[in-house]
């Protein structure tokens, strides 16, 4: 089922881990109020230097949707063809739905096991193109748009 965000929290996803960037969490940090949306892994809340997040513009609603979704066919096939470095089958996912310019947005973390893959799909296909950071250990490693994104976040951890 899903639930509403509507404020700095912290989600438990221990039914759906996410292995990002080679770390695997269980706890998401989700912050909708500080003119942006972050979703981060290790403690957005103490403003550690060292974040691994994912960062987008602020969503149009004071609320975002949230929930854990067991796997599905069509979506593991989706992204192993895309991201063939994805080499095992898809777990489950955590789904967030954000709302830009009259569309929403499913932002996806795909549990892959050991792997993982983040994907961004339009749900109306309005074409609501939005950017989003993704930071590593405090440094922006990628940037993706909204209307039809994969990115395999298994990925090492690069030092220094």
């Amino acid at each position: 089922a899903r639930v509403t965000v509507s404020d700095s929290t912290v989600l438990d996803i221990s039914s759906r881990p996410i292995t990002f960037y080679g770390q695997k969490y269980e706890k998401l940090d989700v912050n909708i109020n500080s003119g942006t949306f972050t979703v981060c892994f290790n403690n957005y809340l103490t403003l550690e230097k060292s974040q691994d997040c994912i960062m987008g513009p602020p969503v149009d609603k004071s609320t975002v949707q949230f929930q854990t979704l067991p796997a599905d066919t069509n979506l593991n096939t989706a992204i192993r063809s895309v991201l063939p470095t994805i080499k095992s089958e898809l777990k489950g996912l955590v789904e967030f739905l954000l709302s830009y310019d009259g569309s929403e947005i499913q932002m996806l973390l795909n549990d892959y096991g050991t792997q993982a893959a983040l994907v961004f799909l339009d749900v109306h296909l309005l074409k609501s193109s939005k950017e989003f950071d993704v930071v590593v250990n405090g440094k922006t490693v990628d940037t993706l748009n909204t209307t039809f994104q994969f990115l395999d976040i298994s990925g090492c951890r690069h030092s220094g």
